[in-house]
């Protein structure tokens, strides 16, 4: 079950309902007791998957800084007794404060650290580095990141390097979104 927000669009209903095939993906990709990271949960479309995949002994970490959405994916979690989910109200990046975040009124899914559309409202988010997050012993091992942050891709990569070497993680990341002429994550995975 997913809890929605008041406002959502018609494409997220659409999203719920005849979802990409996440979990097909996924089975390949989390296995019980892996730890696992969400960054640009939204709604909790891989949340929930990753989360039973992964079992009691397992962890996903959700990251979605849209004060709305983090409420809606809280309550998705606790409908559903996702006790192996720890939801983080803020957004991953290249800096770890505090950052300008746009809120696309019309499409949630739309929303980030660079302004898009035309009915945004613009908010103050928390932001962490992941090296900054999960520095120290906070986690062991990790073998999956997914990435969905609008464009914002290749700073949250850059702000994990040190994450990245340590745990090797598969990572599945959206592309496409950070302007017509910079593919910037793809030149930087490839470099």
């Amino acid at each position: 079950m997913f809890y929605l927000p008041r406002h959502v669009d018609a494409q997220v209903y659409h999203r719920l309902l005849r979802p990409y095939g996440y979990p097909e993906i996924l089975s390949t990709l989390c296995r019980l007791g892996d730890v696992v990271i969400d960054v640009g949960t939204n709604l909790c479309e891989w949340t929930v998957p990753m989360s039973r995949l992964v079992g009691d002994k397992g962890l996903v970490f959700a990251f979605e800084p849209i004060p709305e959405m983090t409420l809606a994916l809280r309550k998705t979690v606790g409908i559903n007794r996702l006790g192996n989910v720890s939801v983080v109200g803020s957004a991953l990046g290249g800096q770890s404060g505090s950052s300008t975040f746009y809120i696309d009124l019309d499409h949630s899914g739309g929303s980030g650290l660079s302004r898009s559309g035309k009915n945004v409202k613009q908010i103050t988010v928390s932001t962490f580095r992941l090296d900054d997050f999960f520095s120290g012993d906070k986690i062991s091992s990790c073998s999956l990141l997914k990435i969905d942050v609008e464009g914002a891709e290749r700073a949250v990569l850059e702000g994990g390097v040190l994450f990245l070497s340590k745990f090797k993680p598969v990572i599945i990341f959206e592309t496409g979104n950070e302007g017509e002429t910079d593919r910037g994550v793809i030149r930087y995975i490839l470099s």
